[in-house]
């Protein structure tokens, strides 16, 4: 308001999640919906513009007069990680970090040669003779490193996305239950076709904080939902 107002001497947006920052069938430049939002928010006299974890930093370009600032979460997950788990074994035997896919791989080497582990890649195979909502569709994922048995494993990838590709190629139903913590009431863009006829549990509890107790709880409200299905109720 202050920059729209003009009454402001200088406005700094911090934007954690960059709004279209993830483009399907782009090759070589940024998402044009997220360059223009940027050039939106120049245009109403913002300064700065301050994200984390952006998909493709290279979206600044479209404002490359103004400051744009991407702060990669690198020590903040490592420290998260380790403080929640104290008995992860840091070493080629016990631990293993795998990319998703080849978009993640330069994410993969670093957090790899950082811990001093060994690194995995699943390449998605896709069938381009047939389009299946709009993609063409995973009909595998082909794992390229070593063998994960008896280690922990993490997996990095460059933002959450829909995480459908997995479910596909593993053969998985449709989830029956979705349950979403910290009191968040939407889905995000998560498995938007799977979720169709999903119930649906909401908790104010943050993740980190998820017990057993609140998995219980979870399935206890699941137990006493009616499922119809799109269907009518039976009499």
């Amino acid at each position: 308001i202050g920059a729209c107002a003009a009454t402001a001497h200088r406005v700094n947006v911090i934007m954690p999640f960059l709004y279209e920052g993830r483009q399907h069938k782009r090759n070589n430049r940024e998402s044009l919906d997220c360059a223009m939002a940027l050039q939106e928010l120049v245009q109403m006299g913002v300064t700065n513009i301050i994200t984390f974890d952006a998909h493709d930093p290279r979206v600044q370009n479209a404002i490359p007069s103004h400051g744009f600032d991407n702060f990669m979460p690198t020590y903040q997950f490592v420290k998260t990680l380790f403080e929640h788990d104290r008995n992860l074994r840091i070493d080629k035997d016990h631990l293993m970090v795998i990319s998703p896919d080849e978009g993640a791989m330069h994410r993969a080497v670093y957090f790899s040669n950082m811990l001093g582990v060994d690194m995995g890649m699943f390449y998605k195979r896709r069938d381009y003779s047939r389009i299946v909502n709009g993609k063409n569709p995973i009909v595998a994922h082909e794992f390229l490193g070593d063998d994960v048995k008896d280690k922990d494993v993490i997996i990095i990838d460059d933002m959450i996305s829909s995480g459908e590709s997995m479910l596909d190629t593993a053969g998985i139903p449709d989830p029956d239950l979705l349950i979403r913590t910290c009191n968040e009431q939407r889905i995000s863009n998560f498995l938007l076709w799977q979720l169709a006829y999903t119930e649906f549990y909401f908790t104010p509890v943050a993740w980190p904080d998820f017990t057993k107790e609140e998995l219980l709880r979870a399935v206890e409200a699941y137990n006493h939902r009616d499922r119809k299905y799109g269907g009518l109720k039976e009499e």
